[in-house]
């Protein structure tokens, strides 16, 4: 009797235990992702290099405007090729 009694305290526990780390994992993956250094962009905000068709992240990668078009690069490679032709 006294191993049924500990068994279903154990089943409790770990019902318990589950349900918190559930809940504690929907709250982390509902909430937004967080922001750079300058809280100007997102860390996950990419680009895609129209030359390799790398994708790159928009902060800090070489960039040319063409009208009101941002292209952003992998490296200097590609967009002095883009550039060029």
């Amino acid at each position: 009797m006294l191993r049924f009694l500990f068994l279903l305290f154990l089943i409790y526990v770990a019902i318990k235990t589950g349900l918190y780390f559930g809940k504690a994992v929907l709250r982390h993956l509902r909430s937004s992702p967080p922001e750079d250094l300058l809280g100007t962009r997102r860390v996950n905000d990419l680009a895609r290099d129209p030359v390799c068709g790398m994708y790159v992240p928009v902060a800090g990668s070489p960039s040319l405007t063409r009208g009101s078009t941002v292209y952003y690069f992998c490296s200097e490679a590609c967009r002095k090729k883009f550039q060029a032709g």
